[in-house]
């Protein structure tokens, strides 16, 4: 019954899971030249997170869909 009031993302990610999410924060990270260790890389990596949870499992899609968010935060 309570598996009702759960959400996705709720559900501890799993060593694939992490697999892909590391995939997609290294190729993201790299193309918007964020250093490791950086604020902004612990931010990616939350953003990564986050959308794999709500359902973004392919690596292109979470690296265009930060890609695109960090574009448009950046436009003046």
């Amino acid at each position: 019954m309570i598996q009702r009031y759960l959400g996705n993302h709720d559900h501890p990610l799993n060593s694939d899971d992490l697999s892909i999410c590391r995939q997609a924060f290294d190729a993201a990270r790299a193309s918007l030249e964020i250093e490791d260790g950086a604020p902004e890389a612990e931010h990616l990596g939350a953003t990564i997170i986050a959308l794999y949870r709500q359902g973004v499992h392919d690596v292109n899609q979470l690296i265009a869909l930060v890609g695109a968010g960090r574009a448009f935060a950046t436009k003046p």
